[in-house]
């Protein structure tokens, strides 16, 4: 009988003829019918092993204790559960060894791995475990529960040095953008990344415009949002220049500090022109809205050669919370006849 036949109906045709005549019978038959019918959904969990992904959390916690899965922790979320139970098959054939530990503790923290004495030198049978937690909330209770659990699988004659907890994050190595022009024309840069996780690492992000003779240069830097502690910007720098006449813009970008401990090392505007016109360096406001906050320096300069006009705004920061530092934040022109200076 397959399962499409396990109903009241099949059931109760299956009676035999010499029971089918008696009425109590029959009443005895339909009600134990029904309740066979109602066993058809629990016929499927008696499949465990390729069914783990779907049995209920209630199901699991008693499968681990008739699977010995000793370092089972009933705290644990329901996906957790899973992947412990799944995994402990495999624990079991490796107990004491160096894959055992990172198949159990991978259950939890997918990204572990472990690093033998000979690999940090350390003492012979020692080890150290590096768990990435850039995905999991930071909850020390479980990470302790977590450890407490090693015994139950590893070798005994091992030791935990230590157990390093790492976040991994997005790295923009570099963002660029260069314009040469020999005669005359328009050209721009402009750049865009964007930071979001910890520990992300934009090196530079640069744009440099030159042109022979006239026309209008520009170079504008992208607004970096640092939103995750430990974000660090290496140098934002633009560039412009003319040889002759024209207009020379360099903004460089308002940069977003919204966590603890971000740092930007430099920010750096540069307008040139060889004989007259317009040059004009834009300096960011930096909001600082968490302590620990820094900003080593941020400079505009501006250089030309006989009549111009000359516009450096520095804006001042305003550091909204403890701890944070402003360093420095300078404007300088240099005009070689005719000037007019605005700071």
């Amino acid at each position: 009988m397959n399962e499409h036949g396990l109903t009241k109906e099949n059931f109760l045709r299956a009676l035999p003829v010499s029971l089918s005549g008696d009425p109590k019978m029959v009443a005895l038959a339909e009600a134990i019918a029904g309740v066979l019918e109602e066993r058809r959904k629990e016929i499927d969990r008696l499949s465990v092993y390729p069914h783990v992904d779907r049995l209920d959390e209630g199901l699991l916690d008693i499968l681990a204790r008739d699977f010995k899965v000793d370092w089972w922790d009933n705290d644990y979320s329901p996906e957790e559960k899973r992947r412990t139970l799944a995994s402990s098959w495999q624990v079991h054939k490796l107990l004491g060894t160096k894959a055992a530990v990172e198949t159990a503790i991978r259950a939890i923290y997918p990204d572990t791995q472990v690093a033998e004495w000979f690999d940090y030198g350390g003492d012979p049978y020692h080890f150290k475990l590096n768990i990435n937690i850039t995905f999991d909330d930071i909850d020390t209770g479980k990470q302790r529960r977590v450890l407490d659990r090693l015994e139950y699988y590893k070798n005994l004659r091992s030791h935990l040095d230590g157990v390093e907890y790492f976040m991994a994050g997005k790295t923009a190595l570099a963002y660029a953008g260069a314009v040469l022009l020999s005669h005359s024309g328009q050209v721009s840069v402009g750049l865009k990344p964007d930071v979001h996780w910890p520990r992300s690492d934009v090196q530079a992000a640069a744009g440099a415009v030159a042109l022979a003779a006239a026309g209008v240069c520009s170079v504008k830097l992208p607004e970096i949002q640092a939103r995750w502690p430990r974000v660090q910007t290496g140098t934002l720098t633009g560039a412009a220049a003319l040889e002759m006449s024209g207009m020379c813009s360099v903004g460089l970008p308002r940069v977003g500090l919204h966590w603890p401990r971000v740092k930007t090392g430099a920010q750096l505007g540069a307008a040139s022109l060889g004989m007259a016109g317009v040059c004009a360096v834009d300096i960011p406001r930096a909001s600082l809205r968490w302590p620990r906050v820094k900003l080593s320096g941020a400079v505009g300069v501006t250089v030309t050669g006989q009549t111009v006009t000359h516009l450096v705004p520095v804006r001042p920061k305003k550091p909204s919370w403890p701890k944070s530092t402003a360093t420095a934040k300078i404007g300088v022109s240099v005009l070689g006849v005719y000037q007019k200076i605005t700071v």
